[in-house]
């Protein structure tokens, strides 16, 4: 009857027609214990494997006040409270957070939305960016740009300065000789 129970090996064996490679020598089990307990009393002698020194527990107290009076003896080390340094550093919390919402509103709710392009420039600004040395160019660039705009200098200025006899006077008046004799050559 044991022949036919499905879970035995001799079964399996049968209907699958393959050999288990792995096999336990007969009656090991029954064995085992006994080699077990022989083979841990060999290693396990009935011998303490701890010692203490001779007459420890002697001097044990001693030794032990000993270091707690060094302990008190050191000096105390120094407690920072974590509460003192919270409350020193909420002021700079505050003032970084007022300076955020400050910065923030100002370059948020700017009403200056003004678009600055080359319209919006006026030509004093322009004088005052050369005369400050911010802008660098020389007089091939300028001589150049003038140029390409196809301007009539000279006709622009000579019909915008109103030449009569008084102007001419006064401005005789007002000059020197030596100058005079500079613009004649």
């Amino acid at each position: 009857m044991n022949n036919n129970i499905k879970d035995s090996i001799k079964y399996i064996t049968d209907q699958t027609n393959k050999v288990n490679g792995f096999t336990v020598p007969e009656n090991y089990f029954e064995k085992f214990e006994e080699k077990v307990s022989i083979e841990s009393n060999l290693y396990l002698s009935k011998k303490i494997p701890f010692k203490t020194p001779e007459n420890y527990f002697d001097n044990l107290e001693d030794s032990i006040i000993n270091k707690i009076t060094d302990i008190e003896k050191q000096p105390k080390s120094k407690v920072i409270s974590l509460y003192k340094k919270t409350i020193q550093l909420i002021p700079t919390a505050v003032a970084a957070c007022v300076l955020v919402f400050l910065s923030y509103t100002y370059f948020t709710f700017n009403t200056d939305n003004e678009i600055i392009d080359f319209n919006n420039i006026t030509t004093a600004d322009i004088e005052d960016w050369y005369e400050n040395g911010y802008i660098n160019t020389t007089e091939e660039d300028l001589s150049l740009a003038i140029n390409s705009t196809n301007l009539n200098l000279e006709e622009d200025i000579i019909t915008s300065i109103e030449l009569n006899n008084d102007n001419i006077e006064e401005y005789l008046n007002t000059i020197e000789n030596s100058t005079i004799f500079n613009e004649i050559e």
